[in-house]
């Protein structure tokens, strides 16, 4: 059962903890070997339990650093199916900023998961919903536009795939602490 748990893209993420009366180190192994995560033995210390949990936890999130500032992924040890999968999540947002009717859906199809399963996996690992960590794509993208090009802030609206100007410059200024238009003052008064 764990080998396919952790063979499989929509479970492979989730910790598994083996509370057994198995004790011989070759138990042990092969629980280790079919993919649990922790393996404590019967009878227990509920501390021990709590630690081990507490561990796994805090391990989990530091995972979810994966969409770091510049939606790359984190140097933390992750399998090799949730590693590719975030990679491959990854290039699609990229390759489909500017479809403004990208929709979860869609996504969910582009990797063969429901939409549902496609919020768990990507919750579980990143710690934002698929359609946040697309606008957050959208918005750095902006930056680097507002910044390298000389396309008014109506263009780029567009090309990243906002269909109102006003909300792209609410989400602008959530996410980065300022207006498009005051970064482009500033930006024209660094020039001088």
């Amino acid at each position: 059962m764990f080998r396919i748990l952790k063979s499989e893209l929509q479970t492979s993420h989730i910790p598994i903890v083996l509370l057994t009366s198995c004790s011989l180190d070759e138990q042990r192994i092969q629980g280790f070997e079919s993919g649990a995560d922790s393996y404590i033995s019967k009878p227990f210390n509920s501390k021990l339990l709590e630690v081990r949990l507490r561990n796994l936890i805090e391990n989990r999130k530091r995972l979810k650093q994966f969409f770091g500032d510049k939606l790359t992924l984190a140097k933390e040890s992750i399998s090799d199916i949730d590693k590719g999968f975030i990679e491959r999540f990854k290039a699609m947002l990229e390759e489909n900023l500017a479809d403004s009717d990208l929709s979860v859906e869609e996504l969910g199809e582009n990797v063969g998961m429901s939409r549902v399963q496609l919020y768990r996996k990507v919750k579980s690992l990143t710690n934002y919903a698929p359609n946040e960590l697309l606008r957050i794509a959208r918005l750095k993208k902006a930056a680097s536009l507002l910044a390298s090009s000389s396309l008014s802030i109506s263009e780029i609206t567009y090309e990243v795939g906002f269909t109102s100007p006003s909300y792209f410059s609410k989400c602008y200024k959530e996410y980065f602490g300022e207006t498009p238009t005051d970064f482009l003052k500033r930006k024209e008064g660094n020039k001088r």
